[in-house]
């Protein structure tokens, strides 16, 4: 994809401030952060919480505009891979 292709990523639930009803789980840093703009399509989501192995973490988040793709999780942080880059909305 071409580096000059840019979006505005709006992540929905203030990733940046997520509560999660068992053990107050909170987002610690996001990448890009919510409500950034200039991000480029081939960029991943990142977000790193307060504690691992949380069950079923995608159920708690929501990306606008919607994409497919695939979460993974290395430790504290959850990373989203699109499957075809990230939406231009």
């Amino acid at each position: 994809m071409p580096m000059n292709n840019k979006i505005n990523c709006h992540i929905i639930q203030m990733l940046d401030k997520i509560i999660i009803n068992l053990n107050k789980l909170i987002a610690i840093n996001t990448y890009p952060t919510n409500r950034a703009d200039r991000v480029l399509t081939s960029s991943n989501i990142e977000i790193e919480m307060s504690y691992s192995n949380i069950e079923n973490f995608e159920k708690y988040v929501q990306i606008v505009p919607e994409v497919e793709g695939t979460w993974e999780q290395k430790g504290k942080v959850y990373r989203f891979i699109p499957s075809n880059g990230l939406q231009i909305n």
